[in-house]
């Protein structure tokens, strides 16, 4: 199993540092900012909030659920959208590492209603709300997805979660 340590970034925002993969989770120069900046601006999730009714995101590594809470922070915080429903799933190998993050409350950083939704995933692998769901599903990603067929759209699949449920892809 990954012996996993603390590790400060520049931000003030702490990320994991994995001895197995000898790398840090998020970038040294700050994890919250890496999860604004590399996923949710990078993605034009703003832009999609202002085109579509309803948002689907998958999270693939979710880990300590930095780019998932970037999301939610700017799903609650975004009172001029069009979208007026998300769902997100995030797929994560190993559920110590996001149910660390709660245990070792790395989530502070968040907003408090962002942080209610993290932990109960961690914990119970779901979050369902009027406007939102988020599942966690616990499964190595590299072997989650079959190929893709070169001549076809990518096959669905089921990706089991720590609860039983096998949110289809």
């Amino acid at each position: 199993m990954d012996s996993l340590r603390l590790y400060p970034t520049a931000d003030g925002s702490l990320t994991f540092f994995s001895e197995l993969f000898q790398e840090a989770f998020h970038s040294l120069h700050g994890a919250k900012q890496e999860s604004e900046i590399k996923y949710v601006l990078a993605t034009g999730l703003p832009q999609r909030a202002q085109q579509q009714s309803r948002l689907q995101v998958l999270d693939v590594c979710y880990g300590l659920g930095f780019n998932t809470a970037a999301t939610l922070d700017f799903w609650y915080g975004e009172s001029d959208r069009q979208a007026t429903e998300l769902e997100l799933i995030g797929l994560e190998n190993n559920l110590q590492v996001p149910q660390g993050a709660i245990t070792h409350n790395l989530t502070a950083i968040w907003h408090p209603t962002t942080q209610r939704v993290l932990s109960q995933v961690a914990n119970q692998g779901t979050y369902h709300a009027a406007d939102l769901t988020v599942t966690l599903a616990i499964a190595d990603a590299a072997r989650a997805f079959k190929p893709c067929d070169r001549n076809g759209p990518m096959p669905s699949t089921s990706i089991p979660s720590p609860h039983g449920a096998a949110p289809a892809l």
